[in-house]
C-alpha cells in the first residue's frame, strides 16, 4: 500500500506546489492551474503503473520485493 499513498502525495505536492507558483508568481490563469493538476495525476499514475510493472503488489501475506 506505500505505491498508492506515494502517488498520491506526490501528487499533491506537484499540483499544490507548481499550482501556486504558477498563480502567485507568474499570475497564470485556471488553464495552467488545470495543466499542473493533470501533471500531478500523469505523475501519480506512472508511480502506481511503476509500481504494478516492478512486482511492488503481490498476494496477501507475501512480501514484495
Amino acid at each position: 500500500m506505500v505505491w498508492p499513498v506515494l502517488g498520491g502525495t506526490v501528487r499533491l505536492f506537484i499540483a499544490a506546489g507548481s499550482g501556486w507558483i504558477i498563480v502567485v508568481d507568474l499570475e497564470g490563469g485556471l488553464r495552467e492551474l488545470f495543466m499542473a493538476g493533470a501533471a500531478g495525476s500523469i505523475v501519480s499514475a506512472a508511480i502506481v503503473a511503476g509500481a504494478l510493472w516492478l512486482g511492488g503488489w503481490g498476494p496477501a501475506g507475501q512480501v514484495s520485493k
